[in-house]
């Protein structure tokens, strides 16, 4: 599962862009090929490369080395995902140490049962955002946020975004607008609001099961259990019975 995740992280829009199921980055990477350049994969194992304006779609299987041991799509499954663990969630929380600001984000109470996210964060409705921020899979860096499965990056220090402290609570109940946070006293600061799901891509495990054969394509509105977010979540709640 590391090495489909390190080749799948080399595909960029800039590069492989507006491309069938078929040739989508996940399946791409199932059959062991990495983004190189625009349009064109190679595989990490025979070296058989795929450009998409030359070869039609039925091709990609034939692309690799009759002995290639990647010729053939591999399983995914999460079993034992070191993502997806109770340690890891702790180590990104712990990331936010040193982050002063973060940008205000969209809470979709609609995602929980509000009454498990109690057990699991005893003083809900108030809530680090540096909370939400890790369990959806962001990591923290220098001004920054990060997903480590797909490679997006949110800069915390752009002014376009409503930017408040990161280590102060906040209701997810408050504010005027829905879903927007709010803190008593402070003033929220207008700006965008980022969609902590919705800024992953479409086909990272956080938010997409793409473990089965025919995932949810170019959404992020999985409405699988077998999702990262939602795994982690069931194991913070099985850890505070």
């Amino acid at each position: 599962m590391d090495d489909f995740i390190k080749r799948l992280k080399t595909f960029k829009l800039i590069t492989w862009m507006g491309k069938s199921k078929e040739l989508s980055p996940v399946e791409c990477a199932k059959r062991g090929y990495i983004n190189t350049s625009k349009d064109t994969i190679t595989c990490t194992h025979c070296g058989a490369f795929f450009n998409s304006c030359i070869y039609y779609e039925s091709n990609i299987l034939s692309m690799h080395s009759e002995y290639c041991k990647l010729s053939i799509p591999i399983s995914l499954t999460y079993d034992d995902f070191s993502a997806f663990t109770i340690p890891a969630f702790v180590a990104r929380e712990n990331s936010y140490n040193s982050l002063e600001v973060l940008p205000c984000i969209k809470f979709h109470v609609e995602h929980f049962d509000l009454d498990l996210f109690s057990k699991v964060f005893p003083a809900f409705p108030k809530i680090n955002l540096r909370v939400i921020y890790t369990l959806f899979g962001w990591t923290a860096g220098y001004e920054r946020v990060y997903c480590d499965l797909c490679g997006i990056v949110i800069e915390c220090s752009r002014r376009e975004y409503s930017l408040v402290k990161a280590r102060n609570l906040y209701n997810v109940y408050g504010g005027k607008k829905k879903h927007k946070l709010s803190l008593r006293n402070v003033e929220i600061p207008e700006g965008k609001l980022v969609d902590l799901s919705n800024f992953h891509r479409y086909y990272c495990p956080w938010i997409n099961d793409i473990t089965v054969n025919h995932f949810e394509y170019f959404t992020n509105k999985c409405i699988s259990e077998n999702v990262g977010w939602k795994i982690v979540f069931n194991k913070l709640i099985a850890n505070s019975n």
